[in-house]
């Protein structure tokens, strides 16, 4: 008898009650119920993030108020804060090197002597550091060219073995206030351009290049 009773609720279980137990879950998961459960679970989220984000923001001003008030600038510079000297501008005393540069030509009579001319004469209360030189032969002339400062000559050259030369020193000659650098040439014979007219003098140039930058202030 009981095995009996036991076979009638199983087939029950089976034929009737599971059935109705799987459509009534089926009902229940409905899209309005998956997009509703969809938009609590954000709410939490974003009531999570809020209170987290304002809870950082507090602390952050407490830590602000109890340091004085004072905040830090992001990328800051001690050397840029108030109250600091001011930063010296190009060519002041302690401030960066400009640069500066200049020309002259220099033209000389056969057989004469040497002829001269100052190219760049140095401000007083200035230095000027001389980097570079250029010296140019465009007629093909034959003698001397010199270049010099008031301490002695940096360049000694003969013309008929260039047209264009440059220098370029990786150590820079210093020229104190109120020094001059020049171009001497002596000319022992003008040179003949091709398909051009014969020229009555040698011709030569000079281009000089640097920086220049004040003296330092004698303390005191």
């Amino acid at each position: 008898m009981a095995v009996l009773v036991a076979a009638a609720l199983v087939g029950l279980w089976y034929s009737v009650l599971r059935p109705a137990v799987r459509s009534a879950a089926r009902e229940a998961i409905t899209p309005e119920v998956v997009e509703s459960a969809a938009r609590q679970g954000d709410a939490d989220a974003n009531g999570g993030g809020n209170g987290k984000g304002q809870g950082a923001s507090g602390g952050g001003e407490g830590g602000a108020a109890g340091s004085g008030g004072a905040s830090a600038t992001p990328g800051g510079d001690a050397s840029s804060a108030p109250g600091d000297g001011a930063t010296a501008q190009p060519g002041e005393p302690g401030g960066p090197a400009v640069p500066k540069s200049a020309r002259v030509q220099v033209q000389a009579a056969v057989g004469g002597g040497a002829t001269r001319r100052t190219a760049y004469t140095v401000p007083k209360g200035k230095t000027f550091e001389l980097t570079d030189i250029v010296v140019q032969n465009p007629q093909g002339d034959a003698g001397t060219l010199v270049v010099a400062t008031d301490d002695g000559q940096l360049l000694n050259l003969a013309l008929e073995n260039f047209r264009d030369s440059d220098y370029h020193f990786v150590t820079p000659i210093e020229v104190p206030s109120g020094g001059r650098i020049t171009l001497a040439v002596s000319c022992r014979q003008v040179g003949k351009p091709v398909k051009a007219p014969a020229p009555s003098q040698c011709s030569e140039s000079l281009f000089l290049g640097g920086k220049i930058s004040a003296n330092a202030k004698a303390d005191g």
